[in-house]
């Protein structure tokens, strides 16, 4: 009686493209597998729904990732997800410029106003704990959809990171109100906040480690990557470079939508790279 050996789980990938009709995949692509890292399973496989850049003179799957266990000052290990797009060598940067607003004393009622090119957002706190008063703070930032437009906050104890969204551009803030709190001088420079220099990744944890203490802390939800020339479109499916030296990828740069949820990173400066994408969460 003949049967079927299945050797290993066989995954279906996600469907990043909403609709089968308004998509096009005109860039094709080889990838080396040099830069496609170990997974969990110990397998060369990249998940779907990853950009392609021009990184120096090399196409590679964009080494962009968001930070998934802080970063603390003079770290030399943390984690980020996907991971298996770095390689040993590669010098990690904060993709978004930011400014970091920290508050030193509040109290219930208070209220903290943060301003972006003119529109602005009050937050009322409700305690006394600056961790609390952060973490309202950001929420206020983030639910003001004029402000969201333009900017996207993370707490992490009594700090407040205020990060652009268009990953360019320094966006002038200001803050004023009752609460005690202090703005840094100025939104830092894209690609001008260096992290550190990878060293070694640990497929089984993905764990990263630094070749020198960290330069800079980071909360989780930090967006940090590879500096990049170009990014040139999206691929759609998962690939096995196990067996492979190298694959060749389509790449879409026109897409009636998009479900964001299933990309494994996503920011606001990919969504200005590709107009004639359709980008949302609610396909």
């Amino acid at each position: 009686m003949p049967y079927f050996n299945q050797s290993q789980t066989f995954n279906t990938d996600k469907a990043i493209l909403a609709f089968t009709e308004g998509n096009i995949a005109n860039i094709s692509v080889t990838i080396d597998n040099t830069y496609v890292g170990l997974n969990s399973e110990l397998r060369r496989v990249v998940p779907e729904g990853l950009f392609v850049a021009e990184v120096g003179n090399v196409n590679r799957f964009l080494p962009r990732a968001k930070v998934t266990q802080a970063i603390s000052a003079s770290a030399t290990t943390f984690k980020m997800s996907p991971y298996n797009i770095f390689v040993p060598g590669d010098i990690l940067f904060v993709n978004d410029p930011y400014s970091i607003l920290t508050v030193a004393a509040s109290s219930a009622t208070q209220t903290q106003v943060i301003t972006v090119n003119g529109r602005s957002a009050t937050a009322t706190v409700t305690t006394s704990d600056t961790t609390t008063s952060a973490t309202e703070i950001a929420a206020a930032i983030n639910s003001a959809a004029y402000l969201n437009q333009m900017v996207y906050a993370i707490s992490d104890a009594s700090a407040v990171y205020i990060f652009s969204k268009n990953g360019i551009t320094n966006i002038p803030i200001t803050e004023s109100g009752t609460v005690t709190a202090t703005l840094s001088s100025a939104i830092l420079a894209t690609n001008n906040t260096a992290i550190g220099t990878i060293s070694n990744i640990d497929p089984v944890t993905g764990t990263i480690t630094l070749a020198a203490n960290a330069s800079v802390a980071l909360p989780i939800g930090t967006g940090i990557g590879v500096p990049v020339n170009n990014i040139l479109g999206l691929h759609v499916h998962s690939v096995d470079f196990t067996l492979a030296t190298a694959k060749s990828c389509a790449l879409y740069t026109q897409a009636a939508g998009v479900r964001t949820q299933y990309l494994p990173y996503f920011d606001g400066l990919i969504k200005d790279l590709f107009p004639k994408m359709l980008f949302d969460s609610k396909f």
